[in-house]
């Protein structure tokens, strides 16, 4: 999950707060524009995230890297479930995955 420590009817802190109470486990990356240590930003921070960046050119490169990253690992667990089908199923005669 990617939020914005501001939003309209619960800040980020309160949100990521909800979520971890209700045993979301997940990736949970904050954005803010709260300079860093200030109290907004220290209890989005510690509100159970996994991250927080700054809305600046290098966070928000930071956020395409993270995503770009994860579509890649998607891509290529989905690509190694289809080879483990495919060997499983090589070799046999009706594909079923036993000799016929």
């Amino acid at each position: 999950i990617l939020m914005d420590n501001q939003m309209p009817r619960m800040d980020g802190a309160q949100c990521a707060r909800a979520l971890r109470g209700m045993g979301f486990a997940g990736v949970i990356i904050g954005m803010t524009g709260d300079p860093s240590g200030s109290p907004d930003r220290i209890a989005f921070e510690d509100a159970g995230l996994d991250g927080c960046v700054d809305k600046t050119s290098a966070g928000l490169a930071y956020i395409q890297q993270v995503m770009l990253d994860m579509t890649s690992a998607a891509t290529g667990a989905a690509s190694a479930a289809e080879g483990e089908a495919e060997g499983a199923t090589a070799g046999t005669t009706d594909g079923s995955g036993t000799a016929g």
